[in-house]
């Protein structure tokens, strides 16, 4: 039988269960791993996103079809469409009180300031739109790392799972154990 004392543990001032708070303890002690902190304020999702770029990870919001290699292949065949006397233009800079004579017209006075509680409705809008990074910052936790001084890992192409750089130049292909953490 075990105790509730070996259940908990304490991490980042606070005491967690080891059973219902794994991905929790898992990105907090992450952090701890890279000597990063976070306040109370700090959500769940946010100390993720610290973890994942601490790990080397850039979040894109590309679809799953985009594709760094360059196989575009369509050409502009007319000539006209890029007019080349452009290049030869220069902006010039406009003085605002040419147009706007009156120094009481409403293009000098500033917008008034969006009330706090418009304010914080939007900040929560934004909060519940934004995808969650936890399952996979805590995932990215239990691949174990090969060199400590290179951070980042990479997808295979084919998707069978990170590719680890090896100590030889090589890489090393390892394959997710169906938890979900990729």
């Amino acid at each position: 039988m075990t105790t509730k004392a070996t259940n908990t543990i304490f991490v980042n001032g606070e005491v967690l269960n080891k059973r219902t708070d794994s991905e929790k303890i898992r990105i907090y002690k992450g952090l701890q791993q890279y000597g990063r902190s976070v306040n109370q304020d700090t959500s769940l999702n946010e100390s993720a996103q610290i973890l994942l770029d601490e790990l080397g990870c850039a979040i894109s919001n590309e679809p799953r079809s985009f594709s760094l290699s360059d196989d575009d292949t369509e050409t502009i065949e007319n000539e006209n469409i890029v007019d080349p006397s452009i290049r030869k233009l220069q902006p010039e800079p406009l003085v605002a009180t040419d147009s706007f004579i009156d120094t009481n017209d409403p293009f000098y006075q500033l917008d008034d300031e969006i009330p706090q509680d418009i304010q914080q409705q939007r900040e929560a809008v934004d909060i519940q739109n934004e995808p969650s990074y936890v399952s996979f910052a805590s995932g990215m936790m239990m691949v174990p790392p090969v060199n400590f001084e290179q951070k980042s890992v990479a997808f295979t192409p084919n998707g069978t799972g990170p590719s680890v750089p090896t100590t030889n130049g090589g890489t090393s292909t390892m394959v997710s154990n169906n938890q979900g953490g990729y």
